[in-house]
């Protein structure tokens, strides 16, 4: 079949960031070297909430006990690609749409085995199902990846009103 035959056709689950991380949420995930060799795990928290526009709140809790607080400021939502903050760090991440997911890249300072240095951070977000996303986030310095992070999130059911 040729490419124009899929042309009406559109993914049945197209991850729409906004509402997936409006719902409380968790996940867990491994995270692995640049080779793909597992060094680690986290498991992540978060919701997000309508204050002075969208925002995303996470909690990462690294297996080695580090515990990393993430806010996320949306600032573009015009149905069209996102731009976001970093509410800490002053980080801008850029949305796009592939396929049935949204890739977010954004640039920020992160240790290296060269020192301190600007790391470009790539997460594309999936839909698996009602309520779940996969993620893959690539960490990579000068075009060689450093470190991948595969992740599962799932919305919280059956919490009290």
């Amino acid at each position: 079949m040729s490419a124009p035959a899929y042309a009406d056709q559109s993914p049945e689950a197209r991850f729409d960031a906004r509402a997936f991380f409006s719902e409380p949420w968790r996940g867990w995930g491994v995270v692995s070297d640049g080779f793909g060799a597992p060094i680690g795990g986290y498991e992540v928290n978060g919701q997000g909430r309508e204050v002075d526009g969208a925002r995303l709140e996470q909690s990462v809790t690294y297996d080695n006990g580090m515990v990393q607080a993430l806010e996320w400021e949306i600032l573009t939502d015009e149905g069209g690609p996102l731009t976001a903050r970093d509410v800490k760090s002053g980080v801008i991440a850029q949305s796009r749409q592939t396929g049935d997911g949204i890739r977010w890249t954004y640039k920020m300072r992160a240790p290296t085995p060269i020192g301190l240095r600007m790391v470009k951070v790539e997460a594309t977000y999936t839909m698996t199902g009602e309520g779940s996303a996969r993620s893959v986030t690539v960490v990579s310095l000068y075009g060689f990846r450093l470190a991948v992070l595969t992740g599962e999130f799932r919305h919280i059911t059956g919490r009290p009103s």
